[in-house]
């Protein structure tokens, strides 16, 4: 359940207003979620060290990302069409092609789509699933951004997707960013949306509360703040795509590991009846439309600039 109590003094400042009140939003047995007073982010207190959280980055890829069957999918051109299409045509409305880099890259299927577009793709991710994407000729480095050994203003385009809810210290994170895109460039970012529906229904049974693997959980306006922060200017705002199997988990308080393995596996299941047919992918493009007008989608697509 979510409490309410008055505020206290948490372990470290809000890193989006430095603020050092906050409620208690969720205590589970892994850590607890607190919300900012003074701006809203959800985060945890106190924050994970980068090492737990690469500890659980080699865990998730020898366990699941490097899974035989979603390597066959994300380098299906169908599956891509489906997952990746939209983006890329989001970027292109910003620029055609050029130099791309994404960030938590895994094992490179939105690299993959996005050379097929013309793209020239770079990827980082400390994850060592990296070494799929070489294998499939793509440039991927493991290592996290700051190491990445490129000149500022290499890239014309930044993309991350669902790697930011994942980021220890996001200022930094934004610094690097801001090295690497040219003056002017786009930036995509993708993440769990927490005024999701699925988010209200199940609480704090939602996907995305996962302690020890999300530091810190986005609305459409704690992520427009920490832009604005970093002098990025949002050029659109969309959620999309409710999580229909997670509402199985609203009779269940387990939150195994194995648990997280299954969800995955049906998760590939229902991508899978999606490519394959035509009236479905049509009834999500209409149910997305509905849940981007009511910002309640799963998930929150961020398209900005940089000042």
């Amino acid at each position: 359940m979510i409490l309410r109590k008055p505020p206290y003094c948490r372990s470290s400042p809000c890193q989006l207003c430095e603020s050092q009140l906050a409620y208690l939003y969720y205590d589970l047995p892994a850590g607890k979620y607190v919300q900012c007073q003074e701006c809203g982010l959800v985060s945890v207190d106190p924050l994970p060290e980068f090492d737990q959280l690469a500890d659980r980055s080699v865990l998730w890829s020898s366990a699941h990302h490097t899974n035989p069957e979603k390597l066959r999918q994300h380098y299906s051109r169908d599956f891509q069409a489906v997952a990746f299409g939209g983006f890329l045509d989001s970027i292109a409305r910003y620029r055609q092609t050029g130099r791309l880099l994404d960030v938590g890259c895994g094992i490179g299927g939105f690299m993959d789509a996005a050379r097929d577009r013309g793209w020239d793709v770079y990827g980082v991710d400390i994850s060592p699933s990296v070494q799929v994407a070489k294998e499939h000729g793509l440039k991927a480095f493991q290592c996290q951004l700051s190491e990445l050994e490129a000149e500022p203003y290499t890239f014309d385009v930044i993309t991350m997707f669902d790697v930011i809810e994942h980021i220890v210290d996001l200022n930094s994170l934004f610094v690097d960013i801001r090295r690497f895109l040219r003056p002017a460039g786009g930036l995509l970012i993708v993440t769990p949306n927490l005024e999701a529906l699925t988010s209200r229904l199940l609480r704090s049974r939602w996907f995305a509360v996962e302690p020890e693997d999300h530091p810190s959980l986005f609305t459409p306006a704690t992520l427009t703040r920490l832009l604005n922060r970093h002098h990025f200017t949002p050029v659109k705002i969309d959620t999309f795509d409710i999580d229909i199997l997670a509402l199985k988990s609203i009779f269940s308080t387990r939150r195994t590991f194995e648990d997280r393995q299954k969800r995955q596996k049906e998760r590939r299941h229902l991508i899978g009846t999606l490519v394959s047919n035509p009236i479905l992918r049509r009834m999500r493009q209409l149910a997305n439309i509905l849940l981007t007008s009511l910002r309640c989608g799963e998930r929150l697509i961020v398209e900005a600039r940089s000042n």
